[in-house]
């Protein structure tokens, strides 16, 4: 297996201070990839939002998406957008970020958020397709981070799969992959997910919830964070990730089987205590999330061809 390293190490991540997202996927023409976070309440906080595009093909990734953009939405408004990053838009940005090179097409935004839920939107600025990785910062000192994620991209036939990474420290993690909920047409018939830990050592996979060994515990959680429930017989995939005290990367693969769609991927982190009268989750645009951090990707997906 072959890792393709970026350098997004992010120091002192403490349980509950989740403050970065970094996921890799293929864009075909007209598609999106969508991240939905949530700012859990307290003081707000400056997030750096980035779309690596153009930089990627130095660290040897090949069909590259050529000119990515970024939207910020709060609800249906439209609160910030970037085409190409200057030093203005990114304002410093987040230290552990590998930086982009001047002049490129990369995408990049800093800005203040409240308390509340956002949906940033990566997508090409000319129509053009391939690969691109989406990234999520919180950079205020001492923040609370984010308490959940969801990520709304397509998959392709064969091996091509969404790529996204955690770093944490003693927290248990709920990963799901499910049919998406804002736009079922074209959606997976068969997610799967795989854990791999920073070594690249697959840790963990699952086809069908209810495989699981830990089926009960995992229902349990869902109805106690208020999240969309499994259906009996139901094909979504899920695994339970306990980071150690001393934490770690991981990486986790969204994909099906022979088949390829849209899929919905999920991060909740079970060591933030669940919300009082939990009700099903709401659609992503207004959705609440925990972030991530990559450090490896498995280079193990195949880009698609052009349709």
């Amino acid at each position: 297996m072959k890792l393709l390293t970026l350098f997004v190490l992010t120091a002192g991540v403490a349980s509950a201070q989740l403050t970065t997202l970094s996921t890799r996927l293929n864009l075909d023409q007209g598609e999106h990839v969508t991240i939905s976070f949530t700012i859990p309440d307290g003081a707000s906080q400056r997030v750096y939002l980035r779309a690596a595009g153009p930089m990627l093909s130095k660290f040897g990734v090949s069909g590259v998406l050529a000119d990515p953009k970024i939207e910020l939405y709060k609800g249906e408004t439209l609160i910030g957008q970037n085409d190409n990053w200057t030093s203005e838009s990114v304002d410093g940005g987040a230290q552990s970020a590998f930086p982009f090179d001047p002049n490129s097409k990369d995408a990049g935004l800093s800005i203040n958020l409240a308390a509340g839920s956002y949906t940033m939107i990566t997508s090409s600025s000319d129509g053009g397709w391939g690969v691109a990785l989406p990234e999520l910062y919180s950079v205020t000192n001492g923040s609370l981070g984010f308490s959940r994620l969801s990520i709304e991209g397509s998959t392709g036939p064969g091996f091509s799969r969404i790529i996204a990474g955690l770093i944490g420290k003693n927290d248990r993690y709920l990963i799901r992959a499910l049919r998406p909920t804002l736009d079922t047409s074209g959606a997976i018939a068969d997610p799967t997910l795989s854990l791999y830990n920073g070594q690249a050592q697959l840790e963990s996979q699952n086809d069908n919830w209810e495989t699981s060994p830990q089926a009960d515990e995992i229902a349990k959680a869902v109805s106690a964070y208020g999240l969309t429930p499994f259906s009996a017989g139901g094909k979504d995939a899920v695994l339970l990730y306990q980071f150690s005290e001393l934490g770690g990367p991981i990486t986790v693969l969204a994909g099906g089987h022979d088949d390829g769609g849209k899929v919905r991927l999920e991060f909740i982190d079970l060591s933030m205590p669940p919300p009082v009268n939990a009700v099903p989750v709401p659609e992503p645009s207004s959705y609440a999330v925990a972030a991530c951090a990559l450090l490896a990707l498995p280079m193990i997906g195949r880009r698609r061809k052009r349709r």
